[in-house]
């Protein structure tokens, strides 16, 4: 694959990736309004399983190592945000929400590690 198909391909992904984010929180925070912002966290869980996913295959299945950059690089970075995490657990604080900023920071962060592991240790699996 040539650099600028690389590239194409990377940011078609991320593409897709950004309107599942927006999809998928806007369906969360519709069906479950809360102060904690479920919609970022749960597109932040996917994302990172998702990667651990490829990751795994990619290094222990022999998938292309392209496959990595594509769904990683590009669906993964436009699905996953740190910067709406971050704006909205300043929003929590700022609007004097200490305890819902903090369940923010601490699911959001944990979950988002374990559902990483988790997917690379399906990854692991053999097939």
């Amino acid at each position: 694959m040539t650099g600028v198909a690389l590239a194409m391909s990377v940011s078609g992904a991320g593409a897709l990736g950004a309107v599942a984010r927006y999809l998928v929180d806007l369906t969360i925070t519709r069906r479950f309004p809360r102060v904690v912002p479920r919609g970022t966290m749960a597109v932040n869980i996917i994302g990172s399983f998702i990667l651990g996913l490829i990751s795994g295959l990619v290094a222990h299945h022999h998938l292309a190592s392209v496959s990595n950059l594509i769904i990683g690089t590009g669906f993964c970075g436009g699905l996953t945000t740190a910067s709406s995490a971050a704006f909205e657990t300043a929003r929590l604080f700022h609007l004097s929400k200490a305890g819902a900023a903090t369940i923010t920071i601490a699911a959001g962060i944990g979950t988002s590690c374990l559902a990483g592991a988790i997917g690379l240790g399906l990854g692991l699996i053999p097939i």
